[in-house]
């Protein structure tokens, strides 16, 4: 059965401005997914494309759980406990995650591989039974955000159980985001819009970015935000789940738990300063849930857009 929604709803990345200067879009695939850049008022140079594609690159190469010589993947598979030494992008990724963990007791914890693949939320596929309660105690004693260490200055991180391993996912975008931001504004560029993947990056005179119904037909906006010098990120469980008895699990795990979130949200969207920071606790929010994580997010200052499903309050 498809979720049905109430309120404003999930980013997939649309975009318009108001029509004061004329518009150049790039495109291209990175890190998994797909990038727009559009610029407003500033032709950009020939080589832009290239320069946009090497940065993603650059993280990519950091940060994919897919490609076997990233720099993730190579400290995954590592079994030593002492420090290693790591590529910046890792570390930096590594960082961000560790303090949005702290401030939320581990909600975003980016070691939880072990339970995502146990409940088929990776290459494995959906499991024929549903894990057990003492598979998914056997999955959590491989996990834990406080069995990892991460140092900037030099760059280096340091697990304390040697199986353990790690996903970033939930801040690899929003940081890709933000680099491309500041190398764009390095060469001059004031005015433009990123997208990578739905993470989005709004910056100098206001652009209109449209906002989709979770599970509606692609391009279809429910409604707008207007964002200045802004991001904003979404986290859904609606995409990636399946049902079993009439029951929908969801990619979202709650590590507490070690089984996938069961509140009323379809999505949490995030405006920030940032993409990082919008990025992150998009993620760390739609596991806490509203009631927990609402309180929270006022005390932080987040601007939080909550989805729920229709006949909830």
């Amino acid at each position: 059965m498809r979720l049905s929604v109430v309120m404003v709803v999930a980013m997939l990345g649309l975009a318009g401005c108001r029509e004061q200067a004329s518009k150049v879009s790039l495109s291209g695939n990175a890190m998994g997914t797909t990038w727009t850049l559009t610029l407003r008022g500033h032709t950009p140079t020939p080589t832009l494309q290239s320069q946009v594609e090497a940065q993603l690159d650059q993280w990519e190469r950091a940060l994919s759980r897919w490609r076997q010589d990233s720099a993730l993947t190579r400290f995954n598979a590592i079994r030593s406990t002492d420090w290693q030494d790591v590529d910046v992008h890792l570390a930096r990724a590594v960082a961000v995650a560790q303090d949005v963990a702290e401030k939320t007791d581990g909600a975003l914890d980016i070691t939880i591989a072990p339970l995502v693949h146990l409940w088929g939320f990776d290459a494995k596929g959906p499991p024929a039974v549903l894990p057990t309660a003492a598979e998914i105690e056997s999955a959590r004693a491989s996990c834990g955000w406080r069995n990892v260490e991460v140092a900037l200055n030099p760059p280096r991180l340091r697990k304390r159980l040697p199986e353990l391993t790690l996903n970033v996912d939930a801040v690899a975008e929003g940081l890709a985001v933000d680099d491309l931001a500041v190398m764009l504004k390095a060469q001059g560029h004031r005015d433009f819009l990123i997208n990578l993947g739905g993470e989005v990056m709004a910056c100098g005179v206001a652009w209109a970015v449209g906002i989709q119904m979770p599970e509606a037909v692609q391009g279809q906006t429910f409604t707008t935000l207007q964002l200045q010098d802004e991001a904003l990120a979404t986290s859904g469980v609606y995409r990636q789940h399946f049902e079993r008895d009439g029951q929908r699990f969801s990619h979202i795990i709650d590590p507490k738990t070690g089984c996938p979130v069961t509140h009323r949200l379809a999505s949490v969207s995030v405006v920030a300063k940032t993409c990082t920071v919008a990025d992150a606790w998009a993620t760390a929010l739609l596991v806490l849930g509203k009631e927990a994580g609402q309180p929270l997010a006022e005390s932080l200052g987040l601007e939080v857009v909550w989805i729920g499903v229709v006949g909830d309050e």
